[in-house]
């Protein structure tokens, strides 16, 4: 997503705040159309100004001046001490433009300046951001101006668009033969910035997006920000709907620039979603969610692409709703299994282990796989209590086949939204309850779960190896791979993805595979293959070294008691039902 110099790919504990790097300033906070002042800590004077304080204070040397000097008496001052001393982050104070450092001396009528201050304690100081309230008979009253513009981009706000809108409806009405266009921008992957870059950052970006939007606009037209990475574009007096298609290319145009702050170059675009009125909507409303709803199917089908609102999307909406109300049900009522694909040694053929996938059992629809009802699960925050509850159900049945005496590994896939740090506390309790070994629960997770955030993934890994649980790397070599990641990550086994495995003995690529094995001896990692479906796959992991395997070559995913009876009839497990057999 972007191209990094070779400062920024420092660790971000190691990298210094975007405020308190000088090159940083003008070209992250310059742009912004609120005044702006950084204090550092331990002193009082101003370390930086960005332009729009500049201009505000115009008639001041601001690197010569610490806040006081800036405040229009003694009583502002006072004010603003008790402000800092306590935990609000705003405040109403009177500032004198001029910046007379005489405490003594009363501030000119005409440079006394009301202002809300608004301060954010950043890294090593604190940023003042200063919105003045200035009502004069000549000037724009700016208290209406923080109250209908976003304070970031300068852009209309939510209110302000749908009074704009509601009035070009009014208008276009009357003229019987107009037609609205409304366009719904989202940014693609922006959360990727913010989250890795800070959001100094992410709001240069926001700004210069803001930007090149209203620069593909027509004086008439409204460009607004709903917030976060959200625009809306309202274009009137359209003739016909291909002219919003002309405006929506352009914007698409501009967003997949390359943008550059500091030492960055990020590589963004958008996903634009279009209205008409009246066809799509007749309300702004209707026009909103439509627009929103053909974004989002935008996003679907691959991003950085534009897409016309139709019925059919709602169709789609309502199936979604409906799919989500019943997912609640299901999880409810109990209508989840959990199917279990055995785990194969290469070397021995035994059975090592069984992963555990979740089916849904509809009531009219029969068993439905995960593919057909995960995305809405993990779109409606569903995920996090399914995923719960296949860690459950799959340690019981572990330690059900305990009982039997088959000493079985269970491996259980982990959803984004559960690692977080109360991860491992969750897994010590769920082990405990159903006192199963540790070292027989193995936990698999993509490797995009452990770059977003490499400090937090060391801990929540390190708290499970302090457990004693297995962790498996899944589709290993698709996505992140680093050797770096290997070296920090405690992991114990990498999983190679079936796209390498292929479908038949020829498309089998033995040069990843062999490189994969050769990365984890080196690591001192197990391998398993997924996806076996040959004779002839088997024999080359043999060949290669793999340590383990799974596949329809011998089993799919199949219930437990079918998986029991598997292992009864083909005498393939370790320490198989010794219990049982001691009872006979």
């Amino acid at each position: 997503m972007c191209d990094r110099g070779p400062r920024a790919r420092r660790r971000c504990h190691d990298r210094p705040s975007l405020l308190t790097r000088p090159s940083m300033y003008r070209q992250i906070l310059s742009k912004l159309p609120t005044a702006l002042l950084f204090v550092k800590t331990g002193q009082e004077a101003i370390t930086y100004a960005n332009d729009a304080a500049q201009r505000l204070f115009s008639r001041t040397q601001l690197d010569q001046c610490c806040m006081h000097d800036l405040l229009s008496n003694d009583e502002e001052r006072e004010k603003f001490d008790v402000f800092l001393a306590s935990g609000d982050e705003a405040a109403e104070v009177f500032f004198d433009a001029l910046g007379k450092p005489a405490k003594e001396e009363a501030a000119q009528p005409e440079s006394k300046v009301k202002a809300l201050i608004v301060r954010s304690n950043v890294a090593e100081g604190t940023a003042f951001f200063i919105r003045p309230l200035r009502d004069d008979g000549n000037a724009v009253d700016e208290r209406w101006q923080v109250a209908q513009f976003d304070p970031l981009t300068g852009l209309p706000n939510r209110e302000l668009l749908r009074d704009r809108m509601e009035q070009a409806i009014r208008l276009a009405r009357r003229l019987k033969q107009e037609l609205l266009g409304v366009l719904f921008v989202d940014l693609d992957r922006f959360k990727k910035i913010n989250d890795t870059f800070g959001h100094a950052a992410g709001d240069a970006v926001l700004v210069e997006a803001a930007q090149r939007v209203r620069g593909c606009l027509r004086d008439t037209d409204t460009v607004a920000r709903l917030g976060g990475d959200e625009f809306v574009v309202l274009l009137c007096n359209l003739r016909c709907t291909e002219d919003t298609a002309i405006v929506a290319e352009r914007i698409l145009d501009a967003c997949s620039q390359p943008i550059v702050v500091g030492e960055n170059v990020f590589q963004i675009s958008a996903s634009v979603g279009v209205a008409v009125w009246p066809s799509d909507g007749q309300t702004v409303d209707e026009l909103l969610q439509n627009a929103d709803m053909a974004m989002y199917t935008s996003k679907g089908e691959g991003r950085n692409t534009l897409r016309f609102y139709d019925a059919k999307m709602n169709e789609k909406a309502k199936a979604r709703a409906t799919a989500e109300a019943e997912l609640r049900d299901a999880l409810r009522d109990g209508h989840f299994v959990l199917h279990y694909q055995p785990q194969f040694c290469v070397h021995s053929g035994r059975i090592v282990g069984a992963e555990a996938l979740i089916r849904w059992v509809h009531p009219t629809r029969g068993v439905i796989p995960p593919s057909s009802f995960i995305r809405v699960a993990e779109e409606t925050n569903l995920i996090a209590p399914i995923g719960d509850w296949v860690l459950c159900e799959a340690v019981r049945q572990g330690r059900r086949w305990q009982d039997m005496g088959l000493d079985l590994r269970v491996a259980v896939n982990l959803s984004g939204r559960q690692f977080g740090d109360s991860l491992a506390d969750r897994v010590k309790a769920v082990l405990e309850e159903n006192r199963f070994p540790p070292e027989l629960l193995e936990l698999e997770l993509t490797e995009s779960f452990l770059v977003t955030d490499t400090e937090k993934a060391v801990r929540i890994l390190g708290s499970l190896r302090e457990l004693g649980v297995r962790v498996a790397l899944d589709d290993f070599g698709t996505g992140w791979s680093s050797l770096n990641y290997l070296k920090t990550f405690p992991v114990d086994t990498l999983k190679i993805d079936r796209s390498f495995i292929g479908s038949t003995a020829g498309e089998f690529d033995g040069r990843i595979v062999r490189a994969i094995i050769a990365i984890a001896r080196e690591f001192n990692l197990t391998t398993l293959a997924e996806g076996v479906e040959t004779d002839e796959q088997l024999a080359q992991l043999h060949e290669l070294g793999c340590d383990s395997w799974q596949g329809y070559l011998l089993s799919g995913a199949i219930p437990a008691q079918d998986l029991t009876d598997f292992c009864r009839l083909t005498d393939m497990a370790q320490n198989r039902f010794a219990a049982t057999q001691r009872g006979r």
